[in-house]
C-alpha cells in the first residue's frame, strides 16, 4: 500500500535563495499534501539577481544518497530538475533505470533565468537517450525545447511542432513502466516566446490528435476523452527568482 502520505523524491541543486531547487520542490510537495524527499544534485552560489557559481556533487555520493532514500520509503512520484553534468545524469539515469519509480517528472533544466549555463552537451545527450524515455511528465521552456528538438520557436505553430516532437521522444510501447506510462504530458512554458504566447500541452499516446486552446498560457492536446487534472501550484517565490518551470512542472506531476 502507498505510503500517507505520498512520498515524492525530487532529485535538483540547491538554491540558497530558496527561488528554484530542492528547497522551492519541497515547498510545493508539501503544499500539495504529500511529503517531500531529496537527493542533492549541486550546489549553488546565488540569489534572486542570478547564478554566480555552481559545484556539483560526486556521482558516487549522489548515488549513494538515491539507493538510500528509495530502500527507506516508498516512492510514489520523482521530480529530476538542474542535474549540473553529464557525469549526474548519467547517474541519475543509471538509478531510475534500475528503481523502476512510478511517475517521473522531468524538468530538462539547460540554463538558469539569469542565462547561467546548468548543464553540458554530455548531459543534454543524456537528457534526450536516456532520462526523457522514463518521464511522464516533462516540462522545457522555449530555449529548452529549442536545443533539445532542433525547432526554432517564434510562434505558436513553431511550439506545436516542437512539443510534438518532445512527445515522441517518450516511452516507446506500452511494455515499459506499463502500470504509470500510459498517460504522458509534455508542458511547453512559451511565457518567454510573447506576450500572447501560449503554454503547449501534449496529452496521452501520441501527437497530432484533438488540440485544444484553453485560455492564456495553455495548450491542450487529448487523446480519447483523457486529461490531467488542472494541477494548483503554491508559487512564493521572490521576485525575479527563478524556479517558475520547476514548480509547475511539479504541480503537473503531482496531478496525476
Amino acid at each position: 500500500m502507498p505510503q500517507t502520505p505520498p512520498v515524492v523524491l525530487t532529485i535538483a541543486g540547491f538554491d540558497p535563495s530558496s527561488g528554484a531547487g530542492i528547497t522551492a520542490d519541497i515547498k510545493t510537495i508539501a503544499a500539495h499534501g504529500c511529503y517531500g524527499v531529496a537527493a542533492i544534485t549541486a550546489l549553488t552560489v546565488q540569489s534572486s539577481q542570478g547564478v554566480r557559481k555552481v559545484t556539483t556533487a560526486t556521482p558516487i555520493l549522489l548515488t549513494e544518497t538515491l539507493q538510500e532514500l528509495a530502500g527507506d520509503c516508498q516512492v510514489s512520484a520523482v521530480h529530476v530538475g538542474m542535474l549540473g553534468s553529464g557525469e549526474i545524469a548519467i547517474a541519475v539515469a543509471e538509478f531510475l533505470e534500475r528503481a523502476r519509480l512510478p511517475n517521473v517528472v522531468l524538468d530538462t533544466v539547460l540554463t538558469s533565468t539569469s542565462g547561467a549555463k546548468l548543464i553540458d552537451e554530455q548531459g543534454i545527450h543524456v537528457l534526450r537517450e536516456r532520462l526523457m524515455p522514463l518521464a511522464v511528465v516533462i516540462s522545457p521552456n522555449i530555449p529548452e525545447a529549442t536545443s533539445l528538438t532542433g525547432v526554432e520557436i517564434s510562434e505558436v505553430d513553431d511550439m506545436k511542432q516542437a512539443a510534438a516532437r518532445l512527445h515522441a521522444m517518450g516511452p516507446v510501447g506500452q511494455d515499459r513502466f506499463t502500470e504509470y506510462s500510459w498517460h504522458r504530458l509534455c508542458l511547453l512554458n512559451g511565457d518567454r516566446l510573447s506576450a500572447c504566447a501560449r503554454s503547449v500541452t501534449l496529452d496521452s499516446r501520441s501527437a497530432g490528435e484533438g488540440l485544444r486552446d484553453l485560455g492564456d498560457h495553455q495548450w491542450l492536446c487529448d487523446w480519447k476523452g483523457t486529461r490531467p487534472r488542472e494541477p494548483h501550484v503554491s508559487n512564493e517565490e521572490p521576485p525575479e527568482s527563478g524556479g517558475v518551470g520547476e514548480t509547475a512542472s511539479i504541480g503537473e506531476g503531482l496531478a496525476f
